[in-house]
């Protein structure tokens, strides 16, 4: 697991800590990087990130998510930099979304609730 996306996920986890209930389950799909699963259809909403016992990303959640986010891990740290806009990549075809948008829309204020949870940290 890249320790990118463990810091996603612990950052995620903060923001998402006091947060009411998700509304459901998402996948954020990195590829080979790994994956994170946010399993929100009640509070407290559990952010963890799912590998099998050789490191490898198991994406079997994909098929139960209520939104599966499939973009690459380089694509969404510089999203969380500011030096791209989701709405760009998206329309561009580098960030995926099946399934209900609004619980993908959750995770840019969940990031920055994380960020300001963990005093600033930044995710890079």
């Amino acid at each position: 697991m890249s320790p990118d996306v463990q810091r996603i996920a612990a950052t995620m986890g903060a923001g998402f800590a006091t947060a009411p209930a998700l509304g459901g389950t998402l996948v954020l799909d990195f590829g080979a990087d790994g994956c994170i699963v946010v399993a929100g259809t009640s509070a407290p909403v559990r952010v963890s990130f799912a590998e099998n016992a050789t490191g490898m990303p198991v994406v079997a959640e994909k098929g139960h998510a209520d939104c599966v986010v499939t973009v690459s891990l380089d694509t969404f740290m510089r999203m969380i930099a500011g030096e791209v806009d989701a709405a760009a990549v998206y329309t561009q075809g580098k960030l995926k979304i099946a399934g209900d948008i609004n619980l993908a829309m959750k995770l840019g204020p969940a990031l920055r609730a994380g960020r300001e949870a963990r005093g600033g940290d930044s995710v890079r």
